[in-house]
This record gives C-alpha cells, sequence and structure tokens, in this order.
C-alpha cells in the first residue's frame, strides 16, 4: 500500500501479546518497518507501541506480574 494514501500509521491496543508472534503480527512488524523506512509518521499505543519497537529491533518480553490496564491523564 502506497503511503501517498494516508497521513500516518497508528497502531492500538490488543487483547493479543506480541510475544506470541503469530503470523498477522510478523507481517505487520514488516509493515511498519517499512513505513518507518519511508519515513511515515507513525504512533504505537499500548500493543502497537511494543510492535513497534520490536519491528524495529527492540525485545519485548512478558511483565512476570501480569497485564498492566489503566487510565493515565495527559496534557500536551
Amino acid at each position: 500500500m502506497s503511503s501517498e494514501r494516508f497521513a500516518g500509521v497508528i497502531v492500538t491496543g490488543s487483547a493479543s501479546s506480541v510475544t506470541e508472534r503469530a503470523p498477522w503480527m510478523l507481517r505487520s512488524e514488516e509493515y511498519l518497518a517499512r513505513a518507518v523506512e519511508r519515513n511515515d509518521p507513525v504512533l504505537g499505543i499500548c500493543f502497537g507501541h511494543q510492535l513497534l519497537g520490536q519491528a524495529l529491533g527492540g525485545l519485548v518480553e512478558r511483565n512476570p506480574l501480569g497485564r498492566e490496564m489503566g487510565t493515565v491523564a495527559l496534557s500536551i
């Protein structure tokens, strides 16, 4: 898909874990790595942040304390 069709990529949360390494995740990692190489704006949130980090060579490991979820107030 050409980046000319959109302004950027946002990858949000998922009930899945990046550590599962499912085939769709691996394809998504490849897509994200290419998007970064093209200098497309990419934002990863929660699962998306982990997937993006792994796509760019980072290491994602399972939290030994389990899932962590909640709301945090942010301001720009």
